[in-house]
């Protein structure tokens, strides 16, 4: 409960809204007799969240925080048939995730409210290829391998901030890469075997 020009009222009792918006378009094209495909794609974020502020205990008036965003994230892919069992892939795109309503304004309990928190910013390369052989009786071979490194600005993370209470902050550049391997083997006829392997690492700068 807050005090608000000496009236306690609930806060679950005072609406928060959120509305978020996102625009995206795509182009699609193929060469040399669909060996090469190709795709360009754009994507604006929009997004606008009201809510109380759960901080202002004892304010004269509502405490109505707003928080509004508008950036743009972009990218390609591009995926070559080497042969009909061997394609190679890479891609690009600079990715955004922009936060929750919970991570802005908190909760009434365990979260703290950071209204100055910005959106995820990702800039991401993959290079990969795949090697498939099926044979008959549906028997396939199949191993599929990916490398990634990730420059992320503005990465959301929770941080400790009392023995009882968390809040979202901003790292302020994380750099991440690596390596993705995916077996799949299938012997018999309703018999799948599937194996991966993940090694990745996150460094703060």
């Amino acid at each position: 409960r807050l005090s608000i020009n000496n009236q306690i009222i609930d806060p679950n009792s005072i609406p928060s809204t959120l509305n978020q918006n996102i625009f995206g378009a795509e182009l699609n094209t193929n060469f040399f007799e669909d060996a090469l495909s190709a795709i360009a794609f754009f994507k604006n974020y929009d997004y606008k969240a009201s809510s109380i502020d759960i901080l202002q205990d004892g304010a004269s008036v509502l405490p109505i925080r707003e928080v509004q965003k508008n950036t743009n994230g972009y990218g390609f892919a591009l995926k070559y048939q080497i042969h009909p069992s061997v394609f190679i892939r890479t891609s690009f795109e600079q990715a955004i995730r922009i936060p929750t309503e919970t991570e802005i304004f908190g909760n009434l309990s365990t979260i703290l409210p950071n209204f100055q928190l910005e959106p995820e910013e990702s800039l991401n390369w993959n290079i990969g290829a795949q090697f498939e052989k099926r044979f008959k009786n549906n028997k396939l071979f199949s191993v599929n391998i990916n490398g990634f490194v990730r420059d992320q600005k503005n990465l959301i993370r929770a941080q400790q901030v009392s023995i009882d209470r968390v809040q979202f902050k901003n790292e302020a550049l994380v750099n991440g890469k690596g390596v993705e391997l995916t077996l799949k083997i299938i012997p018999l006829k309703n018999l799948a075997l599937k194996g991966n392997f993940t090694y990745q690492s996150n460094e703060i700068v």
